[in-house]
């Protein structure tokens, strides 16, 4: 472009662009509309400052991946031109497809938004049109990449892996948007010690200490803040609002306001334009519009519990299916549906996952003093003791405090 363009951001301090397609494609309509979801759901109701959008973190996503091609030795020439604005602009879209609320929305419609991501790119959009006015083949291409169809391993790697332009990006955003201090890596030592060999990302040995730091440091994240069982019962309850509206349009009931939205998109769930219309502040303008009039019981009860952040308590891993059965009884002995007030989670989460195919992330490997390359786990025995031996998981049981016992509060 004959100006370079810039993002002044909190994280990364400015966020430069240089290309007219990715100008172009921050400027489309649907990507735009990620200003409109925010990166981390249910979890701002636990941090209040956890704000942050789908947009912010594309966009330092793609500053990653701009990093990147700058800064590992080789990467430039071995992708040429095109194959670096593939991976620049994967890197940017990579998220494109996210649902309002994604985790509540695609369990309670089952959905998968790497699906959408690949519509929007697809599809009759102004992505796919700025995409195709570069390059007709690209759109193609970037949506292989997103399926993770092999026919670009080394963007895929680079973009979608155990250590990636994604995660190194969605780490340090989100410590920084939720104060917690779990997450803080070493980006710059990380970015210095990979190489491309082969045709595949390694990282030297001598850097191991900044990785091994960083599986950790996911690793807590994941339990402190993204698994935080405030953020999941937000979620929760948002779901069962969901099932309600879903229960209630299948036995005929007529609605109107804002919920017709949603409705839209439930009878034609394919078509794109039905989805894209649906965001954060639709979703919960449709929650708060439920509040005010009382057009069924249970949505009214929902709605008003998720607009006032009453949220469900919860148990962990206490004789969950004990009062389980105790609180389902008692909501029965009430005139209630459990299905509404009650809700099993089984959370799980290991610091690295040694068992990764190339269908789904590649593992992390290291290039050692005498020019090996051996899987991260074999080399360091710091990680090869976390394979074994640092699996977490927790059953929690979620309720309606309102409607059953009270001392039984977990929270």
């Amino acid at each position: 472009m004959d100006e370079i363009k810039v993002f002044r951001d909190p994280v990364y301090g400015y966020i430069s662009v240089e290309s007219e397609i990715i100008w172009d494609l921050v400027n489309t309509r649907e990507f735009q509309r990620l200003r409109k979801i925010h990166q981390l759901g249910g979890v701002a109701y636990v941090f209040h400052t956890a704000n942050h959008t789908r947009f912010d973190h594309s966009l330092g996503t793609y500053h990653i991946a701009s990093r990147l091609v700058k800064e590992i030795e080789g990467l430039k020439e071995l992708l040429e031109e095109r194959g670096v604005t593939l991976f620049l602009v994967t890197s940017l879209l990579h998220d494109i497809g996210h649902g309002s609320f994604s985790h509540a929305f695609e369990e309670a419609f089952d959905i998968n938004h790497e699906n959408y991501t690949i519509k929007v790119i697809l599809g009759d959009t102004e992505v796919n049109k700025v995409l195709r006015k570069h390059d007709p083949n690209l759109p193609q291409d970037v949506a292989s990449i997103i399926a993770k169809e092999g026919r670009f391993p080394l963007l895929e790697s680079l973009i979608s892996s155990q250590l990636d332009s994604d995660r190194l990006d969605y780490l340090v955003r989100d410590t920084y948007f939720t104060g917690a201090t779990y997450g803080h890596i070493d980006t710059d030592r990380i970015i210095r010690i990979m190489r491309v060999i082969d045709h595949s990302v390694v990282y030297k040995a001598s850097g191991i200490h900044a990785i091994e730091d960083y599986l950790m440091s996911r690793f807590h994240m994941y339990w402190q803040v993204y698994f935080h069982p405030v953020g999941r019962s937000f979620e929760v309850m948002l779901n069962k609002l969901y099932l309600r509206i879903k229960e209630l349009y299948n036995e005929g009931f007529v609605f109107s306001g804002l919920v017709l939205k949603l409705i839209d998109f439930m009878n034609n769930p394919d078509a794109i334009s039905k989805y894209l219309i649906l965001n954060d502040y639709l979703i919960m303008s449709m929650v708060d519009e439920l509040a005010e009039k009382n057009i069924d019981d249970i949505l009214y009860h929902l709605a008003n519990r998720i607009s006032g952040r009453r949220l469900f308590k919860y148990v962990i891993n206490n004789d969950v299916e004990h009062i389980y059965a105790q609180f389902e009884q008692e909501l029965k002995n009430k005139g209630y549906n459990p299905n509404y007030y009650l809700h099993v989670d089984n959370v799980k989460q290991i610091v690295y996952n040694n068992k990764y195919s190339i269908e789904k992330a590649d593992s992390i490997r290291i290039l050692t003093e005498n020019g090996e390359i051996v899987p991260i786990h074999e080399y360091s025995e710091i990680v090869k003791s976390l394979v074994y031996a640092a699996g977490k998981s927790e059953i929690r049981l979620f309720y309606d405090k309102e409607l059953v016992d009270p001392s039984k509060e977990g929270n």
